[in-house]
């Protein structure tokens, strides 16, 4: 058995020989069994082949959506291809204008990253599924399968972010790259042609003077998708809003901008009566659902409702509503936990 002690390793309890050990090789799997086929390349090329071969073949990254579908819905694919052997997708990095995120990088890495910049979205990510999601799913995955409901894509939207995608071409790879929120045309349809696949995704880094904010209402504390979450983001410039960016999840098939309540608040000064406006705006935006998670009327009022939350937070005395403070504690104890 391992166990720690004077010549334990550089790894806490483990013996030195196991920092010895040489990597193992990266070298691409295939096999099938039962009619359905297994495949785990370790390049993008090899990615695109097997895509151009078999557009409608699954992409296996953390597996917390896709495993759902084999669990809960009993689909399955007869191809599988699972991307965490390809090194080049695992790709996280601050540039000078970028933080760029490969397909591979759990959530948890992700917004590790992003804390650098915005370290006010801990708590919302503190909310997102639970630890052992966050730490097997990944951000592009979860923007990949493009649930109206999905946590992620209205930060990212509101923060301007971008996907690139890229499929097999003639002459090598044909990529290209487009706002985040052109990706999703309807419910569950997606600008994507046969055999493209999302390889990244692109987060602007912090502006001088941009403020965010984000908030996600659902029944319970974690482990629970939100009935409706709101993301926006703005530069307070010489006393006037510019760029702002108001994204919802929730209120229709896809998680879309709200271009009429964006309209209320560009180019004025902030103020209360202002954003309650922005809210009465989102009625023209939207006309959300009713379901088993809220109504139509509630989705509406709680939408308006958030957005005088961001003034309250911004401009009034802080932050309202129910919080709980024990969040603060898990979002600084998973930017801080080990990888």
């Amino acid at each position: 058995a391992l166990h720690g002690g004077a010549d334990a390793g550089p790894a806490a309890g483990l013996p030195a020989w196991v920092g010895a050990l040489a990597a193992p090789a990266a070298e691409p799997l295939a096999f099938a069994a039962g009619g359905v086929e297994w495949l785990a390349p370790c390049t993008p090329e090899a990615v695109d082949a097997a895509l151009a071969e078999t557009p409608d073949a699954w992409l296996l990254a953390g597996g917390t959506d896709v495993g759902l579908w084999v669990t809960k819905q009993l689909r399955e694919p007869r191809r599988w291809i699972r991307l965490g052997a390809v090194a080049a997708l695992h790709v996280r990095e601050a540039g000078a204008a970028d933080f760029e995120i490969g397909a591979a990088v759990s959530l948890a890495d992700a917004f590790e990253l992003m804390r650098t910049d915005y370290p006010e979205l801990d708590r919302y990510w503190a909310r997102f599924a639970s630890p052992a999601i966050r730490a097997s799913g990944t951000l592009v995955g979860n923007l990949a399968n493009g649930s109206p409901i999905g946590d992620s894509a209205p930060v990212l939207i509101a923060l301007g972010a971008r996907v690139v995608l890229r499929r097999a071409g003639d002459a090598g790879p044909v990529r290209r790259e487009l706002p985040l929120e052109a990706l999703y045309r309807d419910y569950r349809v997606q600008d994507r042609a046969p055999g493209e696949w999302l390889e990244r995704v692109r987060i602007p880094r912090r502006a001088p003077g941009r403020r965010v904010l984000a908030a996600k209402l659902s029944k319970r504390v974690e482990q629970d998708i939100s009935a409706v979450s709101l993301a926006i983001s703005c530069e307070d410039t010489h006393g006037a809003l510019r760029g702002v960016r108001i994204a919802l999840g929730g209120m229709a098939g896809v998680v879309r901008r709200a271009p009429a309540a964006e309209a209320v608040l560009e180019g004025v000064a902030p103020s209360l009566e202002r954003f309650v406006r922005a809210g009465a705006a989102l009625a023209t935006d939207f006309a959300p659902l009713d379901d088993m998670r809220a109504s139509r009327e509630y989705r509406l009022a709680a939408g308006a409702g958030l957005l005088e939350r961001a003034w309250h937070a911004w401009y009034g005395s802080g932050p309202v509503g129910v919080e709980d403070p024990a969040l603060d504690a898990v979002g600084a104890a998973d930017a801080g936990s080990p990888r």
